[in-house]
């Protein structure tokens, strides 16, 4: 059997061009390198033989760089625009304004040495020290430290969790008892709930007075909630707890 680990294929380097070709295959390689390709002498790079004037005219012409003036091959323009002129424009980082870069030093100094009023201490610092001035500046730091102080303070100021079943009972009915359900033979005496409510809640149409109807919705004052007047004069309790709460955090 074959062994599923091949081990990789020989490369060797051709004669001609340079690159690397499998063993195998380069007498092939080296027969169409000598015949169609050449390596240019001025850059070393491999290029067709009946495009070898027109690569020299295109790529080692000299040209002169249009912002310092400097003469160079066409190929190498690019490189020296980008990276090696001198007068290639730069953004100041103070004032974002465009500039060659033989002249950027001289205006980052004159420009970083202009002031402006810190916002939190009131004091003219460096446009080049604001950075610096913002990490050690005494009315900002105090600022910081009044925050974390009240972010602790009030941090934990949660509404308390549901910790038992009567709780949880409660919530989900307002007329829940610890005595609910613990004693079903006295469930017929017990007496019904008093569905008396405020004025807030009153029917403003006719009716017995000091009842309304209970099947009729209203909305919460506090959290704008639809709810039945069963529930509502218990929800508003809680929900003006709740609210105080939020105002607190």
């Amino acid at each position: 059997m074959d062994d599923p680990l091949e081990a990789p294929e020989e490369l060797v380097q051709c004669s001609h061009c340079n690159k690397e070709v499998a063993k195998v295959n380069l007498p092939v390689h080296e027969a169409h390198c000598q015949r169609f390709l050449c390596l240019c002498s001025d850059c070393d790079e491999l290029v067709p033989k009946d495009q070898l004037e027109e690569h020299r005219v295109e790529q080692h012409t000299v040209v002169r760089c249009k912002m310092c003036d400097k003469k160079m091959q066409r190929y190498k323009l690019p490189n020296h625009e980008t990276n090696e002129c001198r007068e290639r424009p730069q953004v100041c980082e103070f004032c974002e304004l465009d500039l060659p870069l033989s002249a950027l030093e001289e205006h980052v100094m004159t420009c970083g040495s202009r002031t402006e009023r810190c916002p939190d201490c009131k004091q003219f610092v460096t446009l080049k020290d604001q950075k610096k001035h913002a990490q050690i500046c005494p009315s900002a730091l105090s600022e910081d430290d009044s925050h974390s102080e009240e972010e602790s303070t009030y941090g934990a100021m949660k509404p308390a969790p549901i910790n038992n079943l009567q709780d949880d009972q409660k919530l989900k009915n307002p007329y829940f008892t610890a005595d609910s359900g613990s004693d079903s033979e006295n469930e017929e005496n017990k007496e019904p709930p008093d569905f008396t409510f405020s004025s807030h809640y009153m029917s403003k149409g006719g009716g017995a007075a000091g009842f309304v109807d209970l099947d009729q919705i209203r909305t919460c004052p506090n959290c704008h909630l639809a709810l039945p007047l069963q529930t509502l004069q218990w929800h508003e309790e809680k929900c003006k707890i709740f609210e105080s709460l939020k105002l607190i955090d």
